[in-house]
C-alpha cells in the first residue's frame, strides 16, 4: 500500500490508530482523490473491504464543542 500511494504521488503513508486506517499525505487535493483511488483498487483487488476517501485537515485544530 505505502508503494502504491508513493507511485501515485503521496509524500508519505501512515497506520492510525490500533491498525484499521492508513492515512496517505499529499500536497494537492487532486493527488489525495487519486491516491484514494489507487488505495481502493488495491485493496478491492485483493479482496478486502474499505471505504477511500480524500480530506482535508481542519486547520483550526481541536476545540470543544
Amino acid at each position: 500500500a505505502r508503494l502504491a500511494a508513493r507511485g501515485a504521488g503521496a509524500m508519505g503513508l501512515f497506520i492510525s490508530g490500533a491498525g484499521p486506517t492508513l492515512c496517505a499525505v499529499c500536497d494537492d487535493e487532486g493527488v489525495a482523490e487519486g491516491v484514494a483511488s489507487v488505495l481502493h483498487k488495491l485493496y478491492r483487488d485483493a479482496g478486502i473491504s474499505c471505504d477511500a476517501r480524500a480530506t482535508q485537515v481542519d486547520s483550526r485544530g481541536a476545540r470543544l464543542l
